[in-house]
């Protein structure tokens, strides 16, 4: 996933000097993640939701925090935040979807995907999390096989495409 900055029309230098703004604690928040310091990235992340609580950009980036720990309560509010206020994100919506699969919702998380899929259909993200979500969740090998077969034709003119993009090896190990 993506780490969110906001973008300041400020020069670095007074924008960190501006602890009122949400963005501010945001972009200090990915720093810290880039030093792995994890804990400090979520406070940053928390204190820019503080000051904007519908903050998309902190949402996003609190939201994978949270997911890559294991806390899909906490992954969960934040991505819903993202839906709500941004309801065409897709990065959200991946979220959303992958914190449903670890609550065990599997039909949301299987709507959210296919959501994903209509916004971006060149999403590699979203048809594999898809395919996955039905090969080893649902058990519905049928489903997953069409992910990965519409993923391969929405790969067609890719310049990355070829025989040995990782469709072709999902695929046989749905097979």
């Amino acid at each position: 996933p993506t780490a969110y900055l906001v973008p300041r029309a400020q020069s670095p230098k007074t924008r960190m000097l501006n602890d009122s703004d949400p963005g501010t604690y945001n972009n200090l928040g990915i720093i810290y993640l880039k030093q792995g310091d994890d804990a400090s990235a979520i406070e940053a992340f928390k204190n820019a939701l503080k000051l904007d609580p519908k903050s998309v950009e902190a949402s996003l980036n609190l939201g994978w925090v949270a997911l890559a720990s294991g806390d899909y309560a906490l992954a969960k509010t934040r991505f819903e935040v993202v839906q709500q206020n941004a309801p065409e994100n897709v990065d959200g919506l991946l979220g959303l979807a992958i914190a449903y699969r670890g609550h065990k919702d599997y039909d949301k998380a299987a709507k959210l995907y296919e959501t994903a899929i209509r916004i971006d259909p060149k999403n590699d993200l979203a048809y594999q999390n898809a395919s996955m979500l039905h090969q080893k969740y649902t058990n519905d090998f049928v489903k997953a096989r069409q992910y990965l077969e519409d993923w391969k034709t929405a790969l067609v003119g890719n310049p990355a495409y070829g025989l040995d993009h990782p469709v072709h090896n999902l695929i046989q190990e749905v097979d």
